[in-house]
């Protein structure tokens, strides 16, 4: 079976036609308990019985076509949400950025190689490539990458394919083809009708593909805003309903015209509605009376925007405070909303990090990588606060909770106790000279 194999001699990607890597210390059975000293008889027979008990070849054959009735989310579509939908675009845009936003790390089980590694992440604008990697899975279900040598780097290089270009190598009734593993045999990008480019045999390799989700022996990749689709259709007529319900809450002007034909009614009229609202103007002879009644329209949108947004908060596990404040969806959970999304964004991250540890990075090192992100939990000063304050004002939590957690996490200086001491740095967060002393702010809601 081919791999790509990273060499100590060149920083270059290279195709080897030698069989699988041979078992390393740290894997296989021999690692089963690392503590347990296990005979290399009893090592024999157990790879004798997998071998008799898995000696049958692959049956199940993946890539079932959906027959259901819910409408797939087009890549047309979910481009036009992300560029008109402020919602969904904040969800998918703090979504991955928490993802990355304290860094990853690349850690080689063979010391030497390290160096290989860094050059790697060195040259790769990574994250920019994860944030991309994520938003492109949500929005489009399963965004491929490939990775070539760069000779005049001497290293290896990533390039996220454009999605809406690429696919699967299908066959004549658009079945996605597959090998004798179950793996698919290619992939292609297509422009405007044409094939630009294939990758089939060895150079499949080198197209990596993410995804969250699918459906059961459903191949293709799910978009993860495909549950959107209809709550973001809603919440567009509701919005488009909202200056139409702005012009019918004006009050009625009506003007009376005495002894004038229907041709000067039309143009008393026409003059009249370009300098009032056309929907609130009324121009008409003496025979008719309006009655000013005034505003006729009472009804607060927002309490039917805000189920909406929270269909839109649910498809990203996030508290809906994180979108924007509410006013009439309100909670006292909103630290374990908050916790739970913490945990979603965990475990985005560790797919993430399998994939490439196993598609990439051990692809081209044979004995190994471990790849980790760092905890989403710690965030910038900017972050805290906004999700701080959207909660505030949503009443999720009081000021005094929202002072402690800025306090906790010293926001505002050095936390002791119930009052913040402010650092003896002689110049304010403005770079103006301060006092050499020590300045204390009491906890109290003003402060939030």
């Amino acid at each position: 079976m081919s791999r790509i194999k990273h060499t100590k001699t060149k920083t270059k990607l290279q195709l080897n036609q030698s069989a699988s890597p041979p078992l390393r210390s740290g894997t296989g059975i021999a690692m089963l308990n690392p503590s347990t000293n296990i005979s290399k008889e009893l090592i024999d027979l157990i790879v004798s019985l997998s071998e008799d008990k898995l000696s049958g070849t692959k049956k199940n054959t993946p890539g079932r076509k959906y027959n259901g009735t819910a409408e797939f989310l087009t890549n047309d579509n979910a481009e036009y949400l992300y560029l008109t939908n402020s919602y969904v675009a904040r969800g998918i845009d703090t979504e991955s950025e928490a993802i990355i936003r304290n860094g990853w790390t690349v850690k080689a089980n063979n010391t030497s190689d390290q160096p290989y590694i860094d050059l790697i992440l060195k040259s790769n604008n990574c994250i920019s490539l994860i944030k991309d990697i994520n938003a492109y899975i949500e929005l489009y279900g399963q965004p491929m990458m490939e990775m070539y040598s760069d000779r005049k780097l001497k290293t290896t290089k990533f390039d996220i394919l454009p999605p809406t270009e690429t696919d699967y190598l299908r066959d004549t009734e658009q079945n996605i083809m597959f090998d004798q593993y179950g793996e698919p045999q290619g992939y292609t990008q297509k422009r405007q009708g044409q094939y630009i480019a294939t990758w089939s045999g060895n150079d499949a390799k080198r197209v990596i593909v993410f995804k969250y989700r699918t459906l059961g022996g459903y191949y293709v990749g799910i978009p993860g805003i495909q549950t959107l689709l209809y709550p973001s259709i809603e919440y567009g007529n509701i919005r488009s309903s909202i200056a139409d319900s702005f012009v019918r809450s004006l009050p009625v002007s009506h003007f009376k015209a005495t002894d004038a034909s229907e041709e000067q009614l039309g143009a008393i009229s026409s003059s009249v509605g370009d300098k009032f609202t056309a929907r609130t103007v009324y121009v008409t002879d003496e025979r008719v009376d309006i009655k000013n009644i005034g505003v006729t329209n009472d009804i607060d949108l927002f309490k039917f925007i805000e189920p909406t947004l929270s269909e839109i908060a649910a498809c990203f596990h996030m508290p809906i405070e994180m979108l924007g404040a509410t006013q009439f969806l309100k909670g006292d959970d909103f630290l374990d909303r908050y916790a739970e999304w913490v945990e979603h964004i965990k475990m985005k991250q560790q797919i993430i990090a399998s994939i490439f540890e196993r598609k990439v990075f051990n692809v081209i090192f044979p004995d190994g990588v471990v790849v980790k992100f760092n905890s989403p939990v710690s965030s910038s000063t900017n972050d805290l606060i906004n999700v701080v304050s959207f909660a505030v004002q949503s009443n999720a939590i009081t000021p005094e909770q929202a002072f402690e957690i800025l306090n906790r996490n010293q926001v505002f200086g050095t936390f002791e106790s119930d009052s913040i001491t402010k650092p003896k740095s002689g110049v304010d967060s403005n770079g103006v000279q301060t006092k050499k002393e020590e300045k204390e702010i009491t906890n109290t809601e003003d402060d939030v």
